[in-house]
């Protein structure tokens, strides 16, 4: 059991400060741009920063606030909200899988962080379980 948090504290765990600096910049530009509807690039990093902070229903919300246009316009955004479907569901081989793919550049980083955060939370709940088992 000791070897759970050890490997825990290896991984990447990503910045809160700076993802709640990230996210409250995106969300400005959102309510900045123009008629309420930004460029898709911050529709696709917002969305990927909501899943790494685990706040799962404003991803959702702002998946269905999201212009079709816009999806259509950045097919990644729909991988991403894949990703979030499958998080919400707690399918977690699904979450692995949609996760496991090549990412563009703005993004790449956050669902890379996305992927260690979850494993890490997976570790957790086991060494969790694992220690509540009485044997």
């Amino acid at each position: 059991m000791a070897a759970a948090p050890s490997l825990l504290n290896a991984m990447v765990i990503p910045d809160y400060e700076d993802n709640r600096r990230l996210r409250e910049d995106l969300e400005k530009q959102e309510l900045d741009a123009p008629c309420g509807v930004p460029n898709g690039l911050v529709y696709l990093k917002l969305l990927a920063v909501y899943l790494l902070q685990n706040d799962l229903c404003n991803a959702k919300y702002l998946w269905k606030r999201m212009p079709q246009s816009v999806k259509m316009a950045l097919p990644e955004l729909a991988s991403v909200w894949n990703v979030g479907q499958k998080l919400w569901q707690r399918d977690f081989p699904g979450i692995y899988a949609a996760l496991n793919q090549e990412w563009s550049e703005s993004v790449a980083q956050t669902m890379q962080a996305l992927t260690e955060t979850t494993r890490a939370r997976a570790i957790h709940l086991i060494s969790r379980e694992i220690g509540r088992a009485h044997v």
